[in-house]
């Protein structure tokens, strides 16, 4: 019979011995002996060297303390003779009929549940994992449990059969998956893409959206203009869980959102992208009337803010506390911070370093710095920029040319075609790979990119 090997102390506690198992792969039976009603099941992990885990057979021993199981076809005629010890981890139910990690019930089907060791008449050790751990495959939903177990076990439903479990799915839609955006977010993971159809979204799980620090994409199908967050008075987006570029926001209008500080969008810590939105009549009552930056480095880009509004201090659209972010393509127009003591009518920039290319500043009003407000010991950075009244700090390349916009009363700050920001911007520059404009289009269309957010076709 097979030798005894003792197991590590830091694993006797959990480990239950059963009797020896004996494999005859030319009658192509198991058999083994034991108490009476006590569970029997036999796998094998790697056969011939190659990692494999094999079901030889699980059951019930018979009142004669026996059982015996007519081998699968799937065992291999090289176990003939085999003489193995089974041990089985205690540490988690291994039948059917019982309850496994998380309250869990494991299906008739899936009869083992637990690693074990076989272990040969040479004390030759095989260690056999538990199937269903994650490290033998992916657990994209984080529940220590492998994927298949969950769709096997019912935890997790797979209505496409695709091996994913629904709620890992990397695509997912808006409202067709998930009434709300909230919702998405929650279910979504890294590396995910939520698509929110056109339509206006509003109320509970529509507003304070939080990516939870997770690297995915919130994009909605066909550009801001027919999708639309109805802030209704609340914080659009809130970044303050470490969120990266790889954290995006895409192709949304922003209105009607207000908070003390960022009245659509509050980054603390977070440093996401947010591109080719719309952020229109958000109020801050304090500062940062679209969107307020503390310590963060969020980009920005092909982003149009129209008519926002500090009440009591500095940035109209836009302010930055620290951090680095970048601002590119977006264009500020008729922003407001407080007449007397505010500072910035579309950007204040208190601390930190702030790069902006190739944006349009026109129309905007504050106290000081009817354009752009920088504190002494700030860094900002102005290139490729048209702005209304000049800009004479750090930068080059500017205009100070109005940008002819189609129709500014009426909101529609699209380039009309004598524009001087027509192919105005850096000969040089380079789009990201798959970049639009604020409207979907193509970044780059004539001899050089344009300013602003939109780019005038040729």
């Amino acid at each position: 019979m097979a030798a005894t090997r003792e197991v590590a102390a830091d694993r006797a506690d959990a480990v239950e011995r059963f009797g020896d198992v004996v494999v005859d792969a030319t009658a192509r039976t198991v058999t083994r002996g034991g108490e009476p009603g006590t569970p029997a099941w036999l796998f094998l992990v790697g056969v011939n060297g190659i990692p494999a885990l094999v079901l030889l057979g699980a059951g019930i021993l018979d009142a004669t303390g026996t059982w015996a199981l007519t081998l699968l076809p799937s065992v291999p005629p090289s176990l003939e003779g085999s003489v193995f010890e089974c041990r089985s981890f205690s540490t988690r139910p291994v039948l059917g009929d019982q309850p496994r990690k998380k309250g869990k019930q494991l299906l008739p089907q899936a009869t083992f549940q637990g690693g074990f060791e076989l272990i040969d008449s040479a004390n030759a050790v095989i260690d056999i994992p538990d199937p269903c751990s994650p490290d033998l495959g992916t657990d994209c939903n984080q529940n220590g449990v492998l994927d298949s177990c969950d769709i096997a076990d019912g935890t997790s439903q797979d209505l496409d059969q695709d091996g994913v479990p629904d709620e890992c799915r990397l695509d997912i839609q808006v409202p067709l998956d998930f009434l709300t955006l909230q919702e998405a977010l929650d279910f979504a993971v890294d590396g995910g893409v939520i698509t929110v159809s056109d339509g206006t979204y509003t109320g509970t799980g529509n507003g304070h959206l939080d990516f939870g620090g997770k690297a995915l994409t919130l994009q909605s199908e066909h550009g801001p203009a027919g999708c639309i967050l109805e802030l209704a008075g609340g914080t659009g987006f809130v970044f303050q869980s470490g969120e990266t570029p790889s954290s995006v926001v895409r192709g949304f209008t922003l209105r009607n959102g207000r908070a003390p500080r960022g009245g659509a969008v509050y980054c603390s810590t977070g440093s996401p992208t947010i591109e080719s939105c719309i952020f229109v009549g958000n109020i801050a009552d304090e500062r940062g009337g679209a969107l307020y930056s503390l310590g963060s480095s969020v980009a920005l880009r092909n982003c149009l803010f129209i008519q926002n509004v500090a009440l009591l201090e500095h940035g109209g659209a836009v302010v930055v506390e620290g951090g680095n972010p970048t601002l590119r393509h977006c264009t500020f127009a008729s922003n407001f911070a407080h007449p007397f003591f505010g500072k910035g009518g579309a950007l204040y920039l208190a601390s930190g370093t702030l790069a902006v290319h190739h944006c349009t500043f026109w129309g905007n009003f504050a106290g000081q710095g009817l354009q752009l407000f920088a504190e002494p010991g700030a860094s900002l950075s102005v290139d490729w920029c048209d702005v209304q009244g000049g800009w004479s700090g750090q930068g080059q390349n500017n205009l100070a040319l109005d940008p002819l916009f189609l129709d500014a009363p009426n909101l529609d700050f699209h380039l009309s075609p004598t524009s001087p920001c027509i192919d105005a911007g850096d000969p040089a520059f380079v789009p990201l790979p798959g970049e639009t404009d604020v409207d979907g289009e193509a970044r780059l269309q004539g001899n050089a990119v344009d300013l602003g957010a939109d780019e005038a076709g040729p």
